[in-house]
């Protein structure tokens, strides 16, 4: 990801990043560098999962509601975050033709329409992440405290994978 960041630019890859939905704050993504593409930035849940949407439309942008019924009117037109075959190939590396999602017990079969997903985990084992498309729905879960205290068992793979996985399974047709 740093190799691909550094011969795109970083003013590209930040382009990229904001217009698949994650609102940086001013200064971060400079200030991180390269390393912004690693997690290196603090950004929210909703962010994420909203640029994992866009993945799933093979990289067109929608603002993204939490309520059908927020949208007054037609629905919003798509913009384009990046190509056709970045948001292919992306969703191709991180997706379960490479490796199977775990569930408490061993690794979950998701079928239907292909799966992708990442994890995370904070420093200092503060929190846990994972979020996922299966090109319908995109879902984001987070595990910690709500205080920040850490906890060693707070790791995306250990802890949010699994809820993740377990919701995908539920949805699959």
């Amino acid at each position: 990801a740093i190799r691909a960041a550094e011969l795109a630019g970083l003013p590209r890859s930040i382009g990229m990043v904001e217009a698949a939905g994650i609102r940086l704050a001013q200064g971060t993504a400079a200030d991180a560098g390269l390393a912004l593409v690693t997690g290196a930035v603090g950004v929210s849940l909703f962010d994420v999962t909203t640029a994992y949407a866009t993945l799933a439309r093979r990289g067109e942008f929608i603002e993204t509601t939490l309520f059908a019924d927020e949208r007054a009117g037609a629905a919003p037109e798509p913009t384009r975050a990046m190509s056709e075959a970045t948001a292919n190939a992306i969703f191709d590396m991180l997706s379960d033709r490479h490796r199977a999602p775990l569930v408490h017990g061993g690794p979950s079969q998701i079928g239907g329409l292909g799966f992708m997903w990442k994890t995370g985990t904070s420093s200092g084992h503060a929190d846990a992440w994972a979020v996922g498309t299966n090109r319908r729905f995109a879902v984001g879960v987070w595990a910690g405290h709500f205080g920040g205290a850490g906890d060693p068992a707070f790791t995306g793979s250990g802890i949010a994978e699994p809820i993740l996985a377990e919701i995908f399974a539920r949805l699959a047709p």
